[in-house]
């Protein structure tokens, strides 16, 4: 039950450690 949120969560927590191209390029995939 807690996969979606805590997937988002990492998601948002691997964008953020991750460099600003990947962040971006992944901003513009979302």
């Amino acid at each position: 039950m807690a996969s979606k949120p805590e997937k988002r969560v990492a998601s948002s927590v691997f964008i953020t450690l991750a460099p600003p191209r990947r962040d971006v390029a992944v901003a513009e995939e979302v």
